[in-house]
């Protein structure tokens, strides 16, 4: 009897020791996990305000409040009196920004000098001009029956008139946008 109280007290003893090593082996894992999460939060929030920075540089270098480096240098017009009458627009346009424009959309409004609006005109085109550089875009806007205003332009002296020229949107070459706040 004696042997097998020392036989189940080595047996509890050899148990004892292994389930000791056990809990010990778990409770280290649990450290290690615990670690791992740790260094995983960290990398998260670094990747979160990492993506924060990137949105807003995306969203910085591609819409510019204010459409002013793209400019009307010059406009001049003829009087087609033909069956059907119309103006042939020429607007001088210049790109003063550093990337070549290949879209735009405007809004060009031709008033006299009492401010009466003769002629609303839209461009929304494929375009191309490089940059630093000065082209003409040619428009032909065909006078509609009962419209008053329009027919004043032909007999109005060019320093009489006022061309508002409101850029709306620009694709760049690369692709890149400009939507306009005006």
């Amino acid at each position: 009897m004696k042997k097998i109280i020392i036989s189940m007290l080595f047996v509890v003893a050899i148990f004892a020791n292994s389930l000791e090593e056990r809990v010990d082996s778990l409770e280290q894992e649990v450290s290690e996990l615990k670690s791992i999460i740790y260094n995983l939060t960290k990398s998260q929030k670094k990747i979160e305000s990492s993506q924060k920075v990137i949105t807003q540089t995306i969203k910085s270098s591609t819409i510019i409040p204010r459409c002013d480096k793209i400019k009307l240098k010059d406009f001049s017009f003829e009087y087609n009196d033909g069956y059907i009458k119309s103006y042939d627009l020429h607007y001088n346009v210049k790109n003063e920004y550093n990337k070549t424009i290949k879209f735009l959309q405007a809004y060009v409004i031709i008033k006299d000098s009492e401010d009466d609006t003769l002629i609303r005109n839209i461009i929304k085109r494929d375009v191309n001009i490089p940059v630093k550089q000065l082209v003409t875009i040619d428009r032909n806007f065909i006078i509609e029956s009962g419209d008053e205003m329009a027919p004043y332009l032909k007999n109005t002296p060019k320093k009489e008139l006022n061309v508002k020229f409101n850029v709306y949107k620009i694709i760049f070459e690369d692709g890149t946008k400009v939507k306009c706040d005006k």
